[in-house]
């Protein structure tokens, strides 16, 4: 079995501090409207209290949706296993869920500059050069 790993790469398996890190970004954006709609109130005279508290729930909710799609889609480790291949995101490392093996042969390949599209059971993935040291070697195992 040979494995290659993105730099997207869990660290740590602590799913809390990750999921947490991964949902910051989106709690930020989410309580900078939060902030202005408090603003625009306080400007007009009216009250903020449930609109700031309403908006603080949402804007944490969504972010953790947000973080928990963004965690399934994101491509952390690539692995190949005689003449198949599986690809295993971020969340999947996380959680132990159980990993497919999908044959080489189905993977249909394309590179485009530095962006690798493979087919894997429903999807199509792409995996980008910034995001994996061995990208050349990837794209071996996939093109041979």
């Amino acid at each position: 079995m040979t494995s290659f790993r993105s730099i997207n790469y869990p660290q740590s398996k602590n799913r809390w501090l990750i999921f947490q890190e991964s949902a910051m970004q989106f709690y930020g954006a989410g309580m900078l409207l939060v902030m202005l709609g408090v603003m625009l109130k306080v400007y007009l005279g009216q009250n903020v209290l449930g609109f700031a508290l309403i908006g603080t729930v949402l804007s944490l909710l969504l972010g953790n949706l947000l973080a928990y799609s963004q965690l399934k889609r994101q491509v952390a480790e690539v692995f190949f296993l005689d003449k198949h291949f599986a690809v295993l995101s971020v969340y999947e490392i996380l959680f132990g869920h159980e990993n497919h093996v999908f044959p080489l042969h189905y993977a249909s390949p394309s590179r485009d500059g530095t962006t690798l599209s493979i087919h894997y059971l429903d999807r199509i993935v792409q995996l980008q050069k910034k995001d994996w040291e061995d990208f050349e070697l990837i794209w071996d195992w996939f093109s041979s």
